[in-house]
C-alpha cells in the first residue's frame, strides 16, 4: 500500500537531485534499499514509473540516478523478471549492483515460509546468466561474514552483512564511487553463472 506514497517522496525529491547534480557534474546519487525496503522500491517503482498522471519516465530519473544497490531483498526470487516493479532498476540507473547471502537467516526462515517462494536477497535470480551483457551485477556475501569468536559470527544473522562485515561496506563504497566491479578487491567472477563471490580480504 505504499506505492502511492514512494511516488509522491519521488516527485517531490526529483528537482532536489536536479540542481544538486547541476552544481557538480562529477555528484552522485545512489538509491540503496535493504531487506524489506526493496519490497518498498518494488511497489514505489510500479506506482512510479510510467507515463501516467504524476508518474516519471524512467529515463528521466536515469539521468539522475547513478547506482541502485539491491541488498539482502526481502523480494521474490524473480522480482527482477516480473512485468513492474524492480524490472525497473535496471531502467532508472546506468548501474545496478544486487548483493545476497545464501546464509541470510531472516530471508531463509519467516520470509521464505511466509512468502511461500524464495527470496531475492538469498541467492539472486536463479536466472542470472540471462542478465550477461546488461547493466547489473550479482554479488554472493555468503563467504564474507568473518568468525568473532568459536560459532559466533560478526553478523550472526547474516542478514546485517552491509553494514557489519568491513569487506561488504568496502565493496558498496567502490560501487557508490563508480570503480570498474571487475576490479574490486576480495571478489571472484564465477563466469558461467554469472556472479560475483565475495570473500573476507587476506
Amino acid at each position: 500500500m505504499s506505492g502511492g506514497a514512494f511516488r509522491r517522496f519521488l516527485n517531490a525529491l526529483l528537482p532536489i537531485i536536479a540542481d544538486y547534480r547541476a552544481r557538480d557534474p562529477n555528484r552522485r546519487v545512489t538509491l540503496m534499499a535493504h531487506s524489506m525496503g526493496n519490497h518498498f522500491l518494488h511497489a514505489g517503482l510500479s506506482a512510479g514509473i510510467g507515463s501516467g498522471p504524476g508518474q516519471i519516465a524512467a529515463p528521466t530519473l536515469a539521468a539522475l540516478i547513478d547506482r541502485v544497490l539491491l541488498i539482502a531483498g526481502d523480494e521474490d526470487h524473480d522480482a527482477l523478471s516480473s512485468s513492474s516493479g524492480l524490472r525497473f532498476a535496471t531502467d532508472i540507473a546506468a548501474e545496478v549492483t544486487l548483493y545476497y547471502n545464501q546464509q541470510d537467516i531472516p530471508l531463509s526462515t519467516i520470509s521464505r515460509v511466509i512468502h511461500g517462494t524464495g527470496r531475492l536477497g538469498l541467492a539472486g535470480p536463479a536466472d542470472k546468466p540471462a542478465f550477461k551483457g546488461r547493466n547489473i551485477h550479482f554479488v554472493n556475501c555468503s563467504a564474507a561474514n568473518p568468525e568473532v569468536k568459536p560459532n559466533k559470527r560478526l553478523d550472526p544473522q547474516w542478514h546485517q552483512y552491509y553494514r557489519l562485515v568491513p569487506e561488504v561496506r568496502d565493496d558498496i563504497c567502490a560501487v557508490m564511487a563508480g570503480r570498474d566491479q571487475a576490479a574490486l578487491a576480495n571478489r571472484t567472477y564465477r563466469k558461467k553463472d554469472n556472479y560475483y563471490r565475495l570473500d573476507l580480504g587476506g
